[in-house]
């Protein structure tokens, strides 16, 4: 009689523990609303960063319909890794409801875990396999280095890149221009400055010399032309296939993304922790 009652307060005790966690992540999930393709609720992304990402995210949803959706949080309060996900991207319906065409990055940062799950419709396009080289070369080896701003972005570039390529689209990015350090001259500027400085005293020489009736020789028989510097404003690059988009390049701000169409999850993905 003793022992059946252990095994039952066991059971419940077992029961309501896992209803707890259930019950936890519920609670956040009905509470967790999207902000367009990047809802960084753990700020692991700086503005600059988070502005560029967005922009490829946005464009890539744009040109191709399918939806690449980065979420990270403080917590889960509670909730496991793969049906937390998994429920999440259910309830926000990441992709098109025709196509199931939705990947969502998902990183929790008190638990230390990650997950990336796959859509139905692109399950051939990133299958397990790949979906765990990725998590673990691109995510986890920079989360391990607590370069997490880097393991996301690299983590869902990669991700966009193989999205991009399936769908023959080119999704492009430049990064913002290096701001010029204007504390103090370079060599060039003063070297500019004395150049001008030598310039300007040998015309007042010819006006003079002109003046005295002088100007008997002149000054070669070429012009001088300084060669312009063109500034490229940082290094573009481009992921994707030969097709065209829709809009250019670049990125702006939200743009309005039109991701959560719908789309379902059968489990398929990969997660990790560090």
């Amino acid at each position: 009689m003793l022992r059946h009652l252990l095994i039952c307060s066991y059971c419940l005790s077992t029961a309501f523990s896992a209803q707890l966690h259930a019950t936890g992540g519920d609670e956040l999930i009905a509470r967790l609303t999207p902000n367009g393709s990047i809802t960084d609720s753990a700020n692991l992304l700086s503005t600059t960063k988070e502005q560029q990402l967005r922009g490829v995210l946005d464009k890539l949803n744009q040109d191709t319909g399918a939806a690449l959706v980065v979420v990270t949080l403080p917590s889960m309060e509670g909730g496991q890794i793969d049906d937390f996900t998994n429920r999440l991207f259910e309830k926000w319906g990441v992709g098109e409801a025709d196509q199931d065409n939705g990947v969502m990055l998902l990183v929790a940062v008190k638990e230390r875990k990650m997950r990336i799950e796959v859509g139905y419709g692109l399950e051939a396009v990133i299958p397990d396999g790949l979906a765990g080289q990725i998590r673990d070369d691109y995510v986890l080896a920079n989360f391990k280095k607590q370069q997490f701003e880097r393991g996301v972005e690299s983590g869902a570039l990669k991700l966009a890149e193989l999205i991009a390529n399936h769908y023959g689209a080119k999704v492009a990015t430049k990064a913002p221009p290096a701001k010029r350090n204007r504390s103090k001259p370079s060599d060039n500027s003063l070297s500019n400055i004395f150049f001008f400085l030598f310039i300007a005293g040998y015309v007042v020489y010819r006006v003079i010399r002109s003046c005295n009736g002088s100007d008997d020789d002149h000054w070669g028989g070429g012009s001088y032309s300084g060669r312009r510097r063109r500034y490229r404003g940082g290094s573009g690059w481009y992921i994707g296939g030969h097709g065209g988009g829709r809009s250019g390049g670049g990125f702006g701000g939200g743009g309005g993304f039109g991701g959560f169409g719908g789309g379902s999850s059968g489990g398929g993905g990969a997660s990790g922790g560090w």
